[in-house]
């Protein structure tokens, strides 16, 4: 009788890998999917670090022009008179 009852019952083992298995593609979707965004915010990241150089650098050029501007305005002013 119970050798009936064990060709019935099918061993866990075999169920327990594919949900192993599903649950593992799962966290592998989700890792790629946060990998992806990681990259993507990198990437917005680097664009806006670029621009903040630019700035900087356009920014003290702009100085830079501005004391020598100054500079010239008063030599100018002293040969005129």
């Amino acid at each position: 009788m119970t050798k009936g009852v064990e060709d019935q019952i099918e061993p866990m083992g075999a169920h327990g890998k594919v949900r192993k298995a599903s649950r593992s593609r799962d966290m592998l979707l989700t890792l790629e999917n946060r990998v992806v965004n990681l990259e993507e915010s990198m990437g917005d990241m680097r664009e806006t670090l670029k621009v903040e150089v630019m700035q900087g650098m356009l920014s003290s050029t702009t100085d830079k022009l501005t004391v020598k501007d100054d500079a010239l305005k008063a030599i100018v002013t002293t040969l005129k008179e």
